[in-house]
């Protein structure tokens, strides 16, 4: 579809916002396609700021600045929790290595 008008630009923008909403909304958020997702999101919101004038364009980068808030706070939520997951992950394969070593009954001769 090509985009010419402020309005195609705002439907675009509006559809690819719910895309990221259903990415974020998943149980296992594909980061891979969340960033390409949030990347084509920049581009249509720059294009769009640009086919805008006057209350509309200011109106339009309100709004988009807080969806993009909200994106930003809960991709850090995600962030935090991954963080928080992978920590895990390492400490208890550090005990699991530990145990092996500490209980490892083999004698060498």
């Amino acid at each position: 579809m090509a985009l010419h008008s402020a309005a195609d630009y705002e439907k675009a923008v509006a559809a690819q916002n719910s895309r990221i909403e259903s990415i974020l909304t998943s149980d296992e958020p594909d980061t891979e396609i969340l960033f390409s997702l949030v990347a084509d999101r920049d581009e249509l919101v720059n294009q769009c700021l640009k086919t805008l004038e006057g209350e509309a364009r200011n109106n339009f980068a309100k709004n988009e600045l807080n969806v993009n808030d909200d994106f930003t706070q809960r991709t850090q939520l995600l962030f935090s929790a991954s963080l928080k997951s992978l920590s895990k992950f390492v400490k208890d394969a550090k005990a699991v290595r530990k145990y092996r070593y500490d209980n490892c009954s083999v004698e060498l001769t």
